[in-house]
């Protein structure tokens, strides 16, 4: 296979979701204010995608859901910790300041190549399903990345309703 098979073998809207992570990325790269609803759609799309796939591909197994859950978790624990730098909450306008940085767009891509990658291997190579190193790199990344996402929310939203000091 070549990469005009790829190209030509990827649906259409997976071109779609690269273009909208591109143009998201590109904008968190510069400062801006946003909403708390905005600042939930990418942990509600990267976890609603990850869960679809653990449906899809995996069921619904003791261990199974609990590697995702502990790697959501860990995820959210980082996020929590470490990528909530360069967040203000501007109380006054009810809106979250966020400062530009390029790791968003480094986070969206990660995901998204992993995911595609897995997504061919499967088209691909059916059997490579039942690689448990294989299986357990997809659940784990596909959950720790939302849980980055979350974490990251979660700190936000902490801050966001907490009574303002004065």
């Amino acid at each position: 296979m070549n990469i005009i098979d790829l190209i030509t073998g990827t649906p259409w809207w997976v071109f779609v979701i690269f273009i909208e992570i591109l143009v998201v990325g590109w904008k968190l790269s510069k400062p801006q204010e946003a909403s708390l609803f905005r600042l939930a759609i990418m942990p509600t799309i990267f976890c609603a995608w990850s869960l679809y796939s653990l449906n899809q591909n995996y069921g619904h197994g003791v261990a199974t859901i609990g590697l995702w859950t502990t790697s959501l978790l860990t995820g959210a624990l980082i996020g929590w910790y470490f990528y909530y730098q360069g967040v203000t909450i501007a109380h006054n306008r009810r809106k979250i300041l966020i400062a530009g940085s390029w790791t968003p767009l480094i986070i969206f891509m990660t995901f998204f190549t992993f995911k595609y990658v897995i997504g061919f291997t499967y088209a691909t190579m059916p059997a490579m399903k039942t690689n448990t190193l294989f299986w357990g790199s997809d659940i784990l990344l596909s959950a720790f990345i939302p849980g980055v996402l979350i974490g990251r929310l979660l700190h936000v939203l902490k801050d966001y309703y907490q009574p303002q000091q004065i």
